[in-house]
């Protein structure tokens, strides 16, 4: 009995990722927040997730912060600050390698100093409008979002949730983290932009418009306050919904020992080599997300040989493995589900063909560059 719950819990798991992935099951007329929301349901109607333990499983600060987030964007966009940052940017960047670059550079560097999650939050209707005023394929710009936002955020410990419970488990300082962390993200930036104009150079190739200069009004620009129902519109319960289905999906894999199998079955990649500990950590970050991943090497780490270097690695790969796929992070799906209600659709192939190169250069760097740290 308990083996074939064991089954059903990983097939659930399994089809309710797979839908996220690829968008949901258009067939069914299902999105991805009705695959997230049905494998919850499921998880807790065959039993593999109680109730209460499924609404334990939510990560409230998660919502509540995204929820957040969405209420403080709203006026900033009813009043124009936002429409004037794209103006701003409209009149001085000009060339699309440029563009990409100062979307990348600009979502790193605001990551690395708030919540990663909160710069595309904010960011997402921007890089829209700059994409739609140059008559550009927005897909590039919107992955140099995604893709900026997480390696950028690996620079502090501020940068993203894992890093601030890494920061609080490992009693690691500010200061020895940046300096440790913080050449990884800058080289991973300019990896960044470098292998998405690449790859979409094609897409991006100069245009005679491209010296276009937005207004206010074509930013979308409204002016004035907004009311309560205003408000209520602009938060996307869509996109909490998708979130706090995950998060009981995931849970009730971690009650089934998914995530304890998983790492088991890796442990043969050497959890005690910074290669070996990047490589775990990056698969279960993109299995398990990477929060939960982090939770699950708390009890190993103090037993490792060398534990602010081990604790070091993690939060350098399970924030760069962010970028492999489009469920590596819940900031990639912010901007691919902002995204897809404005219209624009981001596929898990498209993102793959840029983050699983970007994911491989960045990790690559990052275990070479703390490998040269313990040398040294």
């Amino acid at each position: 009995m308990r083996r074939r719950r064991l089954i059903l819990t990983i097939l659930i798991f399994a089809a309710t990722y797979a839908a996220v992935a690829v968008g949901g099951a258009p067939r069914l007329g299902i999105g991805r927040t009705g695959a997230a929301l049905a494998g919850a349901a499921l998880m807790i109607a065959t039993g593999a997730i109680a109730p209460r333990a499924a609404l334990d499983a939510i990560d409230w600060r998660t919502i509540l912060l995204l929820f957040g987030m969405m209420a403080i964007v709203a006026p900033l966009q009813a009043t124009g600050i936002l429409a004037r940052v794209v103006v701003w940017v409209s009149r001085r960047v000009h060339h699309p390698a440029a563009l990409l670059s100062a979307v990348v550079a600009a979502s790193g560097l605001l990551s690395a100093i708030f919540v990663n999650d909160t710069i595309c939050v904010a960011f997402t209707p921007l890089v829209l409008d700059l994409a739609s005023a140059r008559r550009h394929d927005p897909v590039p710009y919107l992955l140099a979002l995604a893709t900026g936002s997480n390696i950028g955020s690996t620079a502090t410990i501020v940068g993203n949730p894992q890093n601030m419970l890494i920061g609080s488990v490992s009693r690691i300082g500010l200061w020895r983290f940046s300096a440790a962390l913080a050449p990884i993200a800058a080289a991973g930036l300019v990896a960044d932009a470098l292998i998405l104009w690449t790859l979409f150079r094609r897409d991006l190739a100069p245009r005679a418009d491209d010296g276009f200069v937005l207004d206010a009004h074509a930013a979308d620009a409204t002016g004035g306050g907004l009311t309560a129902a205003g408000l209520a519109r602009a938060i996307d319960w869509g996109l909490l919904a998708l979130f706090v289905g995950l998060f009981v999906v995931v849970g009730a894999a971690a009650r089934a020992g998914i995530d304890r199998r998983l790492f088991a079955a890796l442990a043969p990649l050497g959890v005690h080599t910074v290669a070996g500990l990047s490589a775990t950590t990056a698969i279960l970050s993109n299995v398990v997300s990477n929060v939960p991943a982090v939770m699950l090497f708390t009890p190993l780490v103090p037993h490792l040989p060398d534990p602010p270097r081990a604790w070091l690695t993690i939060a350098m790969a399970s924030t760069l493995a962010g970028n492999l796929t489009i469920l590596g992070s819940i900031a990639n799906l912010i901007v691919v589900e902002s995204a897809r209600r404005r219209g624009v659709r981001v596929t898990a192939a498209a993102y793959a063909r840029a983050g699983i190169p970007i994911t491989i250069a960045t990790i690559a760097f990052g275990i070479w560059w703390l490998g040269v740290m313990a040398d040294g």
